[in-house]
């Protein structure tokens, strides 16, 4: 990914320099915005649909990156990176259905804040203007654009309340809320240690990277020299994601391969306000949603199962930023 990275800064540098001698407009916008959303991570029970398992880690972070664009002609070419501040992000939320004969009670909730380690994102895309309906300042943008996500979190200190009947004090499978489900932290005396003890949940940590093939359309107008709208759909014929799941206690890694075919979903809407014929304000606001569940699970390097599981992420993103044109 690192190469890919340099490849964005290299062409962003040498572009200004190879087309010089042509009539194009380069621009680079540094950015700084929020972005909200949860990436969920689902286990089935049943080919119904019914979750085994959900775990839902909130994506609520400042953002800071640079995009650049490049016009020649009827050209329109884009790269850009985004890193997310690492931080206290929202919280993580764990939750089960263990028991096997009602698969819609919950038995098992747990929560906890959830840390942002290292999370960023890059992007290429390439599209082909055609003007709208013979408007002069309205364009049709074919594009086809390629996006590496990676995301990494670690849920640490949490509560819990586990009802199945390995924890209940009856024996029996309550609702995780029930009077008889365990609650964690909790304190007993250690006839052994001789002292009281705490029993704590232990710490899960989260790591997914995301690879997606988009196809969609731009629509360009310009009422006035000095403001501009861009509105973008895409859609991902094909994505892939490679997710881990660690549960530090039992030392358990659950590693993912996912494939997703049409099931991504992206949306944004632009607004350019020129100040100077070198200088303009963009704000943006974009949704992403979507779901790859088709691939294979394994279990400490072993092969668990295949098709039994799913990652999700729904988020809203707006950001400012403030472009310079090389023309």
């Amino acid at each position: 990914m690192k190469k890919f990275f340099c490849f964005i800064l290299q062409f962003c540098f040498f572009s200004t320099f190879i087309f010089a001698s042509e009539k194009i407009i380069f621009s680079i916008t540094p950015v700084a915005g929020y972005t909200y959303g949860t990436i969920k991570e689902q286990w089935y029970a049943d080919s119904k649909g019914n979750y085994s398992s959900l775990l839902e880690w909130d994506k609520h972070l400042w953002l800071c990156g640079f995009n650049s664009e490049l016009f020649y002609k009827t050209l329109k070419i884009k790269t850009g990176g985004t890193f997310f501040i690492p931080g206290a992000c929202g919280y993580m939320q764990d939750s089960d259905w263990m028991n096997e004969n009602n698969l819609s009670m919950k038995t098992t909730y747990s929560t906890g804040v959830n840390y942002a380690i290292k999370n960023y994102d890059a992007f290429f895309s390439c599209a082909k203007s055609f003007s709208f309906l013979n408007f002069s300042k309205c364009f049709l943008l074919p594009e086809i654009a390629f996006n590496f996500k990676y995301d990494s979190f670690e849920r640490l200190e949490a509560k819990g309340w586990y009802g199945q009947s390995t924890y209940s004090s009856d024996g029996l499978d309550h609702w995780w809320y029930d009077d008889e489900a365990k609650e964690f932290p909790y304190t007993y005396w250690s006839e052994e240690k001789n002292k009281y003890v705490t029993q704590k949940l232990s710490g899960i940590s989260y790591t997914r990277k995301a690879y997606f093939l988009w196809l969609g359309i731009n629509f360009d107008v310009e009422p006035t020299t000095f403001f501009r709208l861009n509105f973008c759909a895409l859609v991902s014929p094909y994505s892939f994601m490679q997710v881990i799941d660690t549960h530090h206690g039992r030392e358990t890694s659950y590693k993912m391969n996912l494939n997703g075919f049409f099931t991504w979903g992206y949306f944004s809407l632009d607004a350019i306000i020129n100040f100077s014929k070198v200088c303009a304000l963009k704000i943006k606001c974009s949704a992403l949603a979507g779901k790859s569940s088709y691939g294979s699970v394994c279990i400490n390097n072993a092969l668990y199962a295949r098709n039994i599981t799913g990652c999700s992420e729904y988020n809203i993103t707006s950001y400012l930023g403030l472009s310079f044109f090389i023309k």
